[in-house]
């Protein structure tokens, strides 16, 4: 079981995190390992209910879903209590608010629970969302749009904020039952739906934040067509284009059509069509540049609005880079060292490409333990595919090519088509930060308090070490003075070391 070391982290406080989430077509719940700016979950299962099949004609949920509801529940349950200390958030969403037997179903699960279950209202549904959308993407700007199996939330997010937020029944269920199985009639009713908010044009041009399972599977459809080398759909971007021509095809293909399509799921089968329209119709009401796959919503919202106000402030990237750190390398303070020793090489980065090179800097040791002729293209893969947010694919590469040569040193190594994300400028700062990252760990063998009595600067004559004098033995080493020759290389300068009665701290990096 994957909480088998629970016990440790609730008595140094850190205590595990379940949320249950009962919505339209799904019932999930997810254990994170604890309370943080970048949650970690340690268990993550759905079941496909429908509990909201039928509802626009007969008011009701629909009988099976709701057996089929409260049986996942009682397995959560179980898997609930194994969990030393969790505390666990329990929510409904818009098939049970809008329901006539409703409030009768929420207490048969509180009771299966065990634990009361809070029905949101399409307002509160709508900005937790956003929150989860921002919590992972600081800097969304545009529309988030949550779809989920009865309702469709929108609401506005820029600058670290959310705006007006609202919630339309064009969940692909409801909307399947309201046009009778008619797709024309489908288009029509999200077309007058989207008509009828007279503040989406306000949004034209901007981007279109992407939640839920429907679209998720969408975007999954693009990436195997595009044959897209890095499978992860969190911050995936489909440009306006590519999104409607491929929504407007999903949303005329017959069942044994899409039964052909590899990789979708059966239970998305009936639903994918009618997500396909919502898309489509919205991108076309706020003529969104991009449609931009956030794996964050509601359920990381709720989390985000648990933590004080000082930590929902923190930078995801480093908070979720400096946990990885701490789980990984031998000696995480020299990683939190690094982006200051090494900071007057890349000053002149734009201020988010430093911002990267700190993440870098904390994931810089994560490979250690493996063989030494593999480390790189294991820490590659590593950060390629951590669950790391606040950064989109083409950083996540930069990220990743930066902590391969750390291991690997200045070599043209072509893994994969990943690669082909990052442009010529940003594979050099790749390349020049990874042997900058080599030579920095290979000076001080990976101790901070040697890695001190050192600094890096960058003069007109070129890259300058200077040591203090009880640090001079740390450049006799061939392996050492060939990787600061290295260095130099890469940046095309002369390198020089001077010896020092004593060395000042290093400049502090600007972020």
């Amino acid at each position: 079981m994957p909480f088998r070391n629970m016990r440790q982290r609730v008595q140094l406080g850190e205590q595990p995190v379940g949320v249950v989430d009962i919505g339209s077509n799904s019932v999930r719940l997810i254990v994170y390992e604890s309370l943080s700016r970048s949650p970690i979950p340690v268990f993550n299962e759905k079941a496909m209910c429908g509990i909201g099949r039928g509802l626009v004609h007969t008011g009701q949920l629909d009988q099976p879903g709701m057996e089929g509801a409260l049986d996942a529940l009682g397995r959560f349950k179980m898997i609930l209590d194994s969990v030393e200390g969790v505390r666990v958030f329990a929510v409904a969403t818009a098939a049970v608010r809008d329901a006539a037997n409703g409030k009768e179903f929420v207490n048969k699960a509180a009771a299966q629970l065990g634990q009361e279950v809070r029905v949101l209202s399409g307002e509160e549904e709508a900005k937790l969302g956003a929150e989860g959308v921002l919590s992972a993407i600081p800097a969304a700007q545009g529309i988030v749009g949550d779809l989920g199996g009865g309702s469709l939330e929108l609401c506005e997010v820029g600058r670290g904020t959310i705006g007006r937020g609202v919630t339309v029944p064009l969940g692909p269920l409801r909307l399947m039952d309201a046009a009778d199985g008619n797709i024309d009639r489908a288009r029509q009713i999200a077309r007058e739906t989207f008509s009828n908010l007279n503040w989406l044009p306000e949004h034209r041009g901007g981007t279109l934040y992407a939640v839920g399972g429907t679209w998720r599977s969408l975007a999954r459809i693009d990436m195997a067509q595009l044959k897209y080398p890095l499978h992860i759909l969190h911050h995936y971007t489909i440009p306006n284009a590519r999104a409607k021509a491929l929504s407007e095809v999903l949303a005329r293909l017959g069942r044994k059509s899409l039964e052909r399509i590899e990789g979708l799921s059966k239970r998305r089968i009936d639903s994918l069509p009618y997500g396909a329209i919502v898309l489509d119709e919205l991108i076309s009401a706020i003529q969104a540049k991009d449609v931009v796959v956030s794996a964050f919503g509601l359920r990381e919202g709720l989390l985000f609005n648990l933590l004080p106000k000082r930590a929902r402030s923190d930078d995801p990237l480093l908070g979720g880079a400096g946990a990885y750190s701490e789980r990984l390398s031998r000696n995480p303070a020299i990683n939190a060292k690094l982006a200051d020793w090494l900071a007057e090489l890349f000053n002149d980065q734009p201020p988010e490409w430093r911002r990267l090179g700190k993440a870098a800097c904390l994931l810089s040791d994560i490979g250690w333990r493996g063989h030494p002729d593999y480390r790189g293209i294991h820490s590659y893969y590593e950060v390629l595919r951590m669950p790391l947010t606040g950064v989109d694919h083409r950083e996540r590469t930069m990220i990743a090519r930066a902590v391969m040569v750390r291991y690997t040193g200045d070599q043209d190594i072509r893994l994969n088509e990943v690669s082909d994300l990052l442009n010529d400028e940003e594979q050099l700062w790749a390349r020049r930060f990874g042997v900058a990252l080599r030579f920095a760990h290979t000076l001080c063998g990976g101790v901070s308090d040697l890695l001190s009595q050192s600094s890096l600067s960058m003069t007109p004559e070129g890259i300058v070490v200077t040591l203090s004098e009880e640090a001079t033995q740390l450049m006799k080493g061939d392996t050492v003075r060939k990787r600061l020759a290295s260095l130099g290389r890469v940046f095309e300068l002369e390198t020089n070391v001077e010896i020092s009665e004593s060395v000042s701290a290093p400049q502090r990096s600007r972020a």
